[in-house]
C-alpha cells in the first residue's frame, strides 16, 4: 500500500501554477505532482537501497502508477 506525503505552508502562487500547470496536462494536481515525484526519484543518486520486497523504491512507485486508475 502507497503511503501519503503532505506538505505544509506551500505559498498560495507556487500551488497555483503548479494547478495549473496539471490542469494544461489534462492531470489532477496530486497525479501531477506524483509524476514530478516520480521522475525525480529516478534521477540517478547514490545507490538505492532494496528494501524486504527486493525491489527498488522507484519500481515500487511505478507499479503502484501503473494499477492505478
Amino acid at each position: 500500500m502507497a503511503d501519503s506525503v503532505q506538505i505544509r505552508n506551500v505559498p498560495d502562487d507556487v500551488r497555483e501554477a503548479l494547478a495549473a500547470r496539471a490542469y494544461a496536462q489534462g492531470q489532477s494536481l496530486d497525479h501531477y505532482l506524483l509524476t514530478l515525484l516520480v521522475e525525480d526519484a529516478g534521477r540517478p543518486q547514490a545507490p538505492e537501497r532494496r528494501g524486504r520486497s527486493g525491489l527498488s523504491p522507484i519500481e515500487i512507485t511505478k507499479a503502484v502508477l501503473d494499477n492505478s486508475p
